[in-house]
């Protein structure tokens, strides 16, 4: 087969194009069992994970922290996620559930909504993962967890991409910056001043990342509402460093607002070639593109920045 091929030279990126129901999954699957590597596949819906599951049960699927219910009541809280994890390291008995024979110098896991974490289904059915020789995923997950966890793509030899013509759309997705009219309302953030100059982008995006700096450096309650409210926070502001980066910010020039008549606040990057190894290639040893409707794959390979 072509693509073992490929890979026993040691080509770290192989695109593979097959129409609908020509078996790419299968081939996928095959080459993983050929080299008997621990291999991750992403899906672009959670549809198609269940439908990976159903082939291949000896896999452990995976979807994002949004999906799971809480392990405590959740009859109680239907609208808490295990995205609400309030996990963090603490020492000794912490609440009146607690294990009052814990030892009170020693550090374990503690959440308000999944007590003890290890009941957590989301820190279960990733631990089922973390094992699993095959773990399915979706794109828009990995690209979260591998550049803000780590884990998923950890000790992993092949990165399996399906409907990989959707790979730049996701990486734009995930690199742009978008700043919605509830979170300019909530913490006085206002429009730049001129959106079709680059001048004032740059002002706007040095003056709000200080100012949810700032607003990140606040006290917060322990209700639900400060806990998300902490959490959005933080993510914008993730978001925002993106645009005052000095290597590859607003200020290097690829950078171009979008949010007109909607809004938000938005800014895309023109290209994401340049991000792509920073966001994605370097989370995997190898990566296997598979897509029915590829055009070009030295078109696809420059607009995801490799040669």
């Amino acid at each position: 087969m072509q693509t073992v091929e490929q890979f026993r030279q040691n080509v770290p990126i192989v695109m593979v194009d097959a129409p609908t129901g020509s078996g790419k999954t299968l081939i996928a699957e095959m080459v993983r069992q050929t080299f008997s590597w621990r291999a991750v596949y992403l899906c672009s819906t959670l549809s198609l994970q269940d439908q990976f599951a159903t082939d291949f049960p000896y896999s452990a699927v995976l979807r994002g922290r949004s999906n799971y219910p809480t392990a405590d009541t959740p009859q109680l809280y239907p609208n808490l996620t295990a995205a609400d994890c309030t996990k963090e390291n603490a020492s000794g008995p912490q609440c009146s559930d607690c294990d009052p024979r814990l030892d009170p110098d020693v550090e374990f896991k503690h959440c308000r909504w999944c007590h003890p974490v290890s009941s957590c289904l989301y820190e279960i059915e990733k631990a089922r993962a973390l094992r699993s020789p095959l773990a399915c995923s979706n794109i828009s997950y990995f690209l979260y967890e591998s550049n803000y966890i780590g884990w998923l793509a950890h000790s992993r030899d092949l990165i399996i991409v399906d409907e990989a013509d959707l790979l730049e759309d996701a990486l734009l997705s995930f690199i742009s910056v978008s700043v919605t009219p509830h979170q300019q309302r909530e913490y006085g953030i206002s429009m730049p001043a001129k959106k079709t100059v680059e001048d004032t982008w740059i002002r706007w995006a040095t003056a709000t990342e200080a100012k949810v700096r700032s607003l990140k450096s606040r006290r917060f309650g322990d209700d639900l509402t400060s806990i998300r409210r902490k959490k959005n926070i933080e993510r914008l502001h993730t978001d925002l460093l993106r645009l005052t980066n000095e290597e590859s910010g607003i200020a290097k020039g690829n950078w171009v607002y979008t949010g007109y008549d909607t809004g938000r606040i938005e800014f895309k990057p023109i290209n994401v070639a340049p991000y792509a190894k920073e966001f994605l290639w370097r989370h995997g040893p190898r990566f296997l593109l598979m897509s029915a409707t590829t055009i070009s794959f030295a078109a696809q390979a420059e607009a995801l920045g490799l040669e």
